[in-house]
């Protein structure tokens, strides 16, 4: 696990696992709707960050929250590249009370700004004002 306070190579702050993620997404395929991604400072077994996804397809009103898992993997050394390590930010959700997959992975994509999930989906990181309030979502217990 890496403290908040590592730096990779090029003296870049290396976040905590599932802090790039935090924040509004909208969801292509749920044009109405929003996706709001949170992290709690607690981890798994495994060692995952863990948090809920806070949505809804259809409005700006929260109808279900979804738990999720973040995990930074460590670069692969490459003595041939003179670039600095890239980290590879994961996330994981749990869809299967909507239906869906039980872990759906996703990784941080820097040139789109947003979440690439394995289906090929993307959902784009948008400003706060596209989401409701935080206030106005209620605090769901990550416990169990």
């Amino acid at each position: 696990t890496m403290a908040a306070t590592d730096a990779d190579a090029d003296g870049t702050k290396v976040n905590a696992a599932g802090d790039i993620f935090a924040g509004c997404y909208a969801d292509p395929n749920h044009p109405e709707g929003f996706r709001i991604v949170r992290f709690a400072d607690t981890y798994d077994t495994l060692g995952r960050r863990e948090g809920t996804c806070d949505g809804s397809d259809t409005d700006l009103v929260k109808d279900w929250s979804l738990p999720v898992w973040a995990s930074v993997s460590s670069p692969a050394s490459s003595s041939s590249s003179s670039s600095p390590p890239s980290y590879i930010n994961t996330i994981i959700v749990d869809f299967s009370s909507k239906g869906g997959p039980a872990d759906l992975q996703g990784t941080w994509d820097p040139q789109e700004v947003g979440i690439r999930w394995v289906d090929g989906n993307l959902w784009p990181f948008v400003p706060a004002s596209k989401c409701p309030p935080p206030d106005n979502l209620d605090e769901v217990s990550l416990v169990g």
